[in-house]
């Protein structure tokens, strides 16, 4: 899975000569072969990028999905609870379901007299209208 070469046995032949696979002169002639050592710290080391190779190919990719669904559905929750919210303090009547949004609204005698009357606009000073001796 991870490509690490566990065990090994390499054979080198290096000869002389003058026609093609017909050696004249031996040069080289050796066999090396992979220790118990060797075995060992590969075998190591081809689990520990299998667990790289795991973590990356498999458990990175399932926790990524998991957190953008989770993510999206709070998304879409947090925008419809915000449309709601944006449309019931818009125009407080478009919410006349047995289910309101923020609550009933009581009967005719719950309702505070006054709560929906006009008011009327009083003058108030503004720094402008200040006399100059006054800072703002």
């Amino acid at each position: 899975m991870s490509g690490t070469i566990v065990k090994k046995k390499e054979r080198g032949y290096h000869y002389y000569a003058r026609e093609p696979l017909k050696p004249e002169v031996t040069f080289v002639d050796y066999t090396v072969t992979s220790t118990e050592e060797t075995v060992e710290s590969q075998v190591s080391s081809a689990r520990d990028e299998r667990d790289r190779l795991a973590l990356w190919g498999r458990i990175l990719p399932i926790t990524f999905t998991a957190l953008g669904l989770v993510t999206l559905i709070g998304g879409a929750l947090l925008g419809s609870f915000s449309l709601r919210a944006e449309s019931e303090l818009i125009d407080p009547g478009l919410d006349e379901a047995d289910h309101r949004f923020f609550g009933s609204r009581g009967t005719e005698s719950d309702r505070v007299p006054g709560a929906e009357a006009k008011t009327e606009k009083l003058p108030a000073s503004r720094p402008s209208d200040l006399p100059p001796d006054r800072p703002v």
